[in-house]
C-alpha cells in the first residue's frame, strides 16, 4: 500500500493457509506479533489473534516516517510463521520550514554560504509544494541583507536557496515565513 505519513492505512488482513496456500480454520487462537522495520511505525492492535473457527485477522498501519518500510507478521506456532509486506510512506502536506546550515559565523559585508529553506510535513520528512510557496525574509538586524526576497518555492518542489549578508556585528535572527 501507499500510505501518507501519519495517516492509517486501509485495512489489512492477515490469512490462516495450510502449507498448500489454501484458506485454513484455526483449531485454537492463533496469536500473530506484528513488526515494521520504520521506528515510526505502529499497529492499531498488537499482538493480533485469530480464534479457533476463524481464518483471518485485521489491522491497520500508520508511520510518521517517509520510506519503504516492511511490515512482518508472525506466528511462531506455525510451519512458515512469517509473512512480510512492503509500504511506501509519503510525506504529508508541508505545514513546517526549516533552514539549513544551522548557526554561520559571518564577517561583516560577507555573503553567507547557501542556506536552504526546506519544506516539511508536521513530523519532519521533506514534503513538497502542492502550489507555489512564496516565502518571505526577514533579519533583526538593520544590517541584514538577502541575496534574493521573496523566495519561491514551486509546485513539486520542496526547497530555495538564498545567502545572507550583514554588515553590523551581532547575533542577529534569520526568519523564513510562508
Amino acid at each position: 500500500q501507499t500510505l501518507t505519513a501519519g495517516v492509517p492505512s486501509t485495512t489489512i488482513t492477515v490469512t490462516l493457509k495450510d502449507q498448500f496456500g489454501n484458506v485454513a480454520t484455526a483449531s485454537g487462537t492463533q496469536t500473530i506479533s506484528l513488526t515494521s522495520t520504520s521506528t515510526g511505525g505502529s499497529f492499531a492492535s498488537t499482538p493480533l489473534t485469530i480464534s479457533t473457527g476463524s481464518n483471518t485477522a485485521n489491522f491497520t498501519y500508520t508511520d510518521t516516517k517517509v520510506g519503504t518500510p516492511t511490515i512482518t507478521a508472525t506466528d511462531a506456532a506455525l510451519a512458515t510463521p512469517t509473512i512480510t509486506q512492503q509500504e511506501t510512506v509519503n510525506a504529508a502536506a508541508a505545514s513546517q520550514l526549516t533552514l539549513s546550515p544551522g548557526v554561520q559565523t559571518l564577517t561583516a559585508g560577507v555573503p553567507s554560504t547557501t542556506i536552504t529553506v526546506t519544506l516539511e510535513d508536521q513530523f519532519g520528512n521533506v514534503a513538497t509544494a502542492g502550489t507555489t510557496q512564496t516565502i518571505s525574509l526577514t533579519s533583526t538586524s538593520t544590517g541584514g541583507s538577502f541575496a534574493s526576497t521573496p523566495l519561491s518555492i514551486g509546485t513539486g518542489n520542496s526547497t530555495a536557496n538564498f545567502t545572507y549578508t550583514d554588515t553590523k556585528v551581532g547575533t542577529p535572527t534569520i526568519t523564513a515565513t510562508d
